[in-house]
Order: structure tokens, then C-alpha cells, then sequence
């Protein structure tokens, strides 16, 4: 059974709002893993992949510069043989919020339908 609890996490970074939104649209590949297409745009559709076999795809629904981004996995395909993995990321949103704080940036994210334990 899957538990509601959504994911949550709150960095504070030495950057700027601009390089924070540019990292999550443009530079996924730099701090997570290979990637299909931009996340530049609303509606715009983009690949992360972990090996050969894995990935989620995205979609962007909300795209406010410098503030704040929304994707929803629209498909997932995960090649780890953990049970539940693909449905726990199915439809589950991920939300960024970007934050000016005194020359830091702080980035609020928040993956609703993800459980914070892992697999359910």
C-alpha cells in the first residue's frame, strides 16, 4: 500500500535565482543524469535517463523564470526490479521553488505522490 507522504527537501546554494532556474532547465544533465530535450518551455517534454534501459519522462506545466517550475512524470520505465517504482512515479508532480536570500538562493522542492522511504 503507498503511503502519502510527499517528498520533500530545502538546499540553500552560493548562486544566483538566474543560474538556479537555467540549472533546472537548461543543465539537468549536470547535476542529475542524461538527458532528452530541454526543460525550457511549458509544455515541453524531456527524458532523464539512468543507464540503457531507465528513465521518467516529463512534462513541464508550470514555468515562472527565476521562481518556480512544475513537472509531472508522464511515463516511467525503471529497470531496477523494484516493485512499485514505476507506478510510485507515474503522475507524481515535482515542484521547485527559487528564492533570493541574501546573495544564496535557496531552492524549496517538493515531489508530490513520491514517498520519502523509496519503493513502496
Amino acid at each position: 500500500m503507498k503511503n502519502n507522504i510527499d517528498y520533500k527537501k530545502s538546499i540553500i546554494v552560493k548562486s544566483t535565482v538566474e543560474l538556479a532556474f537555467i540549472a533546472l532547465t537548461k543543465e539537468i544533465d549536470n547535476w542529475w543524469s542524461s538527458v532528452e530535450n530541454l526543460a525550457d518551455k511549458e509544455g515541453s517534454v524531456f527524458k532523464v535517463f539512468f543507464g540503457k534501459e531507465s528513465y521518467w519522462k516529463f512534462k513541464v506545466l508550470v514555468l515562472k523564470k527565476h521562481e518556480k517550475i512544475i513537472w509531472e512524470c508522464v511515463e516511467s520505465h525503471q529497470d531496477h526490479n523494484l516493485t512499485g517504482m514505476d507506478e510510485e512515479w507515474l503522475h507524481s508532480k515535482l515542484h521547485w521553488s527559487i528564492s533570493d536570500i541574501e546573495g544564496t538562493v535557496k531552492i524549496d522542492f517538493l515531489h508530490k505522490g513520491l514517498i520519502s522511504t523509496g519503493v513502496c
